[in-house]
């Protein structure tokens, strides 16, 4: 009550004074232009001690200035800094501290906006998006409707110094008002309501309400210091409150549309209406309102009507604009308002019939015009995930309301001409003209129905940073990131890298012992490399080695490609392939089994990994497998059984999922050939509960005859759960054992999640395996146990790859996933090329380079990415290594198709390497004998994951989903010929020298991110 005295003593002066101050506020003006001329802010670097952000206010928080705290600190851990930020004058902190908003200019519209390095934009989303750019563009007549219905004061030429903020009859009312409240008096918080207070009121009041007097007193005065910002004269503040407000005014929400604010977006989302048409028909509305037979009179009277309506509407936008109930009350208010103006003489009565004749609808069902395919703004949309996650915003939604400008590093020319290459892939004659029409490439399937993705960062001295990110999936999905896929051959690489990482352990193990100390060494049997590195060391002095000399060595080691050899791997015998079939008896060394992708030499590399792997875990020693009494086999077998019961388990309880218990006995009783001992031995394993009766019921309708009940008796007492173990019912029944456990456990817990499940059956999977623990087992014990050591040998492997980008949680522990088992994804493939470019240095990869929220407001903050020291995560001379050999993939291997698109630089070709992969996956059916009788093919891959000279490096990939993948011959080829032709839309990039310096500002560890550290 306190800021009630003070004001009406301020504004309730006697005399003449009091009659002045009514026809003038002048005192008004010196007094609040004085504390508004103080209450500056101003924009310094680095974080400020005085910056204070608003806690509430439904502008406020769509505009994310209240989140900014929270905000700041999830950038903060993501790698940026907080570069800039506004300071607060004394004046500006005391009115903060008495609840008054600062007095700054809001701009007519805000939201996300995306650009790009050149400035050009990448993705604009601001709101509202239909405004009125100043006062002169608002049409005379909307005007006077606005100020007749709700603030008749406002733009008096007589009154240069006049307070909009305060209509002193309506603050009489409500100073009467509080009177009556303090004698127990019931009266309503809405008096007072000037357009100006309006708006303070539904942008920055909890809620946008007036939840107290004291509310409202906020509102007048916070109000009032902004209309005296420029100084005592407030014409132009008057008129500023006018475009605010018609620009601002919440009505409502349309589904499809989302929040409506303004008499613009109202006008689209609620009538469908083109609001630069209507705000024409208005702007000649003059001219119209006399002539009624003009052909645009009746256009214009009903665009008034509804623009009429939607300032009517605004006192309860929910119910006037979605209820049924609501539209016929608004027409009615409406149809009042349309007299009320004729009758002040605002509109002609002719123009007053017209609009009363108007139709009031259509309140339609919002349909989205967005006429940009996505394929064209799906990067935008990837790039928007990124932020959502960046800022903590809630949905994409409130995301792009946030008052922000966000700078990329993705180059918007370049990005926009690669997504249209790739969408003309589809045509025909455009593959045609290119040559893709080819053996091996498109020469057959439609082409339509090819995805492609495609990446490309530029490596700097600080990040890699995205470039061009474009797929022509349709969706949101984005194929670069993910999606799992098995991407062939490209496997290839990581094994590659793998394995000469293996070589460096080994030399820095080995490398400085004397040829007696290497004799002295015990290294198993089937430990091939590290075998091979002993060889290669005793044969050069200890003065003449180095890992580079070993690496290139190692390149040059042969392997066998004979494919007639079975592996034991994945717990099972395999066969594999090569694709081309020349190679069958060949020995190649891995520098050209990596050019021509030699499947075959790859696996028994993998074979060897895991071998050098399976002997270095803690414990393990051959010892294992050729002592029966070693109590580690015990822990082997014990895991062994824990782990393939689950696997066994799983599918038993996917199978039965959701069933009653009386559908999980048809199921288990269908398509099984029972005789009537199976029948009763697997009936009261899974129901040992069920009477005789029930059970010689079902029976006789399972086996199709009758049976005596003696006979009955007898069985159901023979075959009892009491009389066996677990084991022997399964083996009695011909179910598995566990199948049987998982049903009865589902009659008694139907509602058990498999967590549950896996946790009550874990000594059920024990007693189940019993038998293999007997020691006359030993063949079948060993086999198990090599099982187990080969998952725990592909552990380390995994946490190897996941170091060098590999984006899954685990790798499929057998040697298939040398040629591609594993899967993996594009954007991983591109980091790995990236590490091998940087010399084996792991950099950020960055997306947005700079952050700035709130720009000319008090609450103004930016934010810059902070370089990020690399991170080693390979020899450099094994990266270098890799270089060497991916360049010869592209120039004698199985990518020799990029020598056809020569990428230049100032007449210079490109120096260009990468590995291709071709992935044919498809599910198969063997019989008996192994022999394959079915196969459908699930999709098909083409992938290569290239480096173009010292900056570029990504990854293309042209992918078919579905059966439909059978339709189609296309190898790796087809990727890197695509490669060659987005060439020339990609020169921009290439032809700029050192595009990326400067991108992120100088930070830690300069030196150490340059080639040669």
């Amino acid at each position: 009550m306190v800021q009630w005295a003070l004001l009406v003593t301020v504004f309730g002066s006697a005399g003449w004074a009091t009659h002045r101050e009514l026809a003038t506020s002048e005192l008004q003006a010196r007094y609040f232009a004085e504390f508004a001329r103080d209450a500056r802010f101003w924009v310094e670097e680095g974080p400020s001690e005085t910056v204070r952000f608003p806690e509430h206010g439904p502008h406020d928080e769509r505009l994310g200035y209240t989140e900014l705290p929270e905000i700041a600190e999830r950038l903060i851990d993501r790698g940026f800094r907080l570069s800039h930020q506004a300071r607060l004058s004394s004046r500006s902190l005391e009115l903060l501290a008495e609840g008054l908003n600062l007095p700054y200019r809001s701009a007519s519209k805000a939201g996300l906006t995306v650009v790009d390095g050149a400035e050009n934009v990448v993705h604009t989303s601001q709101y509202p998006t239909r405004v009125f750019d100043s006062f002169d563009a608002i049409p005379e007549l909307v005007v006077d409707a606005l100020l007749h219905i709700e603030n008749r004061s406002l733009l008096d030429p007589s009154r240069p110094t006049y307070n909009p903020a305060l209509e002193w009859k309506r603050f009489g009312r409500a100073v009467a008002e509080v009177g009556w409240a303090e004698v127990g008096g019931e009266v309503s918080p809405d008096g007072a309501s000037t357009l100006a207070t309006q708006i303070e009121k539904y942008r920055h009041s909890p809620g946008g309400m007036t939840g107290s007097y004291d509310e409202k007193l906020r509102q007048m005065l916070s109000a009032s210091l902004r209309a005296y910002r420029d100084g005592e004269q407030t014409m132009q503040a008057q008129k500023d409150v006018v475009l605010t407000y018609v620009n601002s005014v919440p009505l409502s929400a349309v589904p499809g549309f989302g929040e409506v604010l303004g008499i613009g977006d109202g006008l689209y989302a609620w009538y469908g209406a083109d609001f630069d048409e209507v705000r024409a028909l208005l702007d000649e509305a003059s001219d119209l309102q006399a002539d009624p037979s003009h052909a645009r009179a009746a256009e214009s009277a009903r665009a008034f009507r509804r623009v009429l309506s939607l300032f009517v509407a605004q006192r309860r936008p929910s119910y006037f604009l979605a209820d049924d109930a609501g539209r016929a009350r608004l027409a009615e208010m409406t149809d009042f308002y349309l007299r009320d103006l004729a009758r002040h003489g605002i509109i002609s009565p002719v123009f007053r019939n017209l609009a009363l004749a108007a139709e009031d609808g259509p309140f339609q069902d919002f349909v989205d015009d967005e006429t940009e395919p996505f394929w064209a703004r799906k990067h935008a949309h990837a790039l928007r995930v990124d932020l959502l996650d960046k800022t903590g915003a809630p949905t994409l939604y409130a995301l792009d309301r946030y008052d922000v400008r966000a700078e990329t590093t993705v180059h918007q020319d370049v990005q926009h001409a690669v997504a249209t290459i790739l969408q003309q892939l589809a045509d025909p004659e455009f593959i045609e003209d290119q040559g893709l029409d080819d053996y091996r490439l498109l020469d057959k399937g439609d082409p339509s129905k090819v995805i492609y993705s495609f990446t490309l960062y530029e490596r700097t001295p600080h990040a890699n940073l995205l470039r061009v990110q474009a797929d022509t999936y349709d969706q949101p999905f984005n194929i670069n990131e993910g999606m799992k896929l098995n991407l062939g051959s490209t496997a290839k690489l990581r094994t590659t890298a793998s394995y000469l990482n293996v070589i460096a352990k080994l030399y820095e193990e080995l490398g400085g012992l004397t040829r007696d100390e290497l004799d002295a060494l015990d290294v198993h049997w089937s430990d091939r490399l590290a075998r091979w590195a002993i060889r290669y060391l005793r044969s050069h002095p200890v003065e003449e080695r180095s890992l580079d000399a070993m690496l290139e060595a190692a390149m040059n080691k042969r392997y066998s490609a004979n494919p007639t050899e079975r592996f034991f791997t994945g717990g099972g015998i395999h066969r594999f392939s090569n694709f081309n079939y020349k190679y069958d008896h060949t020995s190649p060394t891995v520098r050209f089994a990596l050019e021509k992708s030699i499947n075959l030499v790859f696996v028994r590399m993998m074979r060897d990994i895991v071998r050098y792997y399976m002997f270095r875990q803690e414990g393990v020693s051959q010892e294992i497998l050729t002592r029966r009494d070693d109590p580690r086999r015990r822990r082997y077998l014990e895991r062994f059984a824990a782990y393939e019961g689950a696997v066994f388990l799983r599918d038993f309880y996917r199978r039965y999922e959701g069933d009653t218990p009386r559908e999980s006995l048809i199921r288990l009783f269908k398509g099984r050939s029972w005789s009537p001992k199976k029948f009763m031995t697997a009936l009261r394993a899974v129901r040992p509960d069920m009477d005789i009766y029930t059970v010689h019921a079902l029976l006789e309708e399972e086996l199709g005859r009758t049976f005596e009940r003696d006979l009955v008796q007898e069985m159901y007492d023979a075959y009892g759960p009491e009389r066996y173990d677990l084991n022997d019912q399964g083996y009695v029944s011909g179910v598995h054992p566990l199948e049987l456990w998982l049903l009865g456990h589902k009659k008694d817990h139907p509602e058990a999640s498999w967590t549950k499940v896996v946790e009550a059956s874990r000594e059920v999977r024990q007693e189940v395996y019993e038998w293999l623990f007997a020691t006359s087992r030993k063949h079948a014990q060993d086999q198990r146990i090599r099982i187990m050591m080969e998952q725990d040998a592909f552990e380390p492997l995994h946490r190897e790859w996941k170091r060098l980008g590999y984006p899954f949680g685990e790798l499929v522990p057998s040697y298939a996933t040398s040629i591609g088992s594993s899967s993996d994804r594009p954007d991983a493939l591109a980091e790995l090329v990236g590490i091998i470019l940087n010399d084996g240095l792991k950099l950020a990869e960055v997306r947005f380079t700079s952050l700035h929220f709130a720009q000319g407001t008090p609450y103004e903050t930016r934010f810059e990415r902070v370089p990020r020291e690399a991170e080693r995560v390979m020899p450099r001379e094994v990266a270098r290594t890799l270089q060497e050999a991916l360049l010869g993939v592209v120039e004698n291997g199985t990518a020799g198709r990029l020598e056809d698109y020569p990428l230049l630089v100032d007449g210079e070709r490109i120096a260009a390497g990468g590995k291709t992969g071709t992935g044919d996956n498809r599910h198969k059916v063997t019989n008996r004998h192994g022999r394959v009788v079915k196969s459908v093919a699930r999709n098909r891959t083409a992938t290569f994951v290239f480096y173009l000279g010292e900056r570029f490096f990504g990854t293309i990939t042209a992918y078919v989903p579905g059966e439909q993948a059978d339709e189609y011959h296309f190898t790796s080829g087809l990727a890197v010929s695509v490669l060659g032709i987005l060439g020339p839309a990609l020169r921009p990039l290439w032809e700029t020298k050192e595009a990326g310096a400067g991108v992120l500002a100088a930070g830690s560890s300069d030196g150490a991110l340059l080639r040669g550290d």
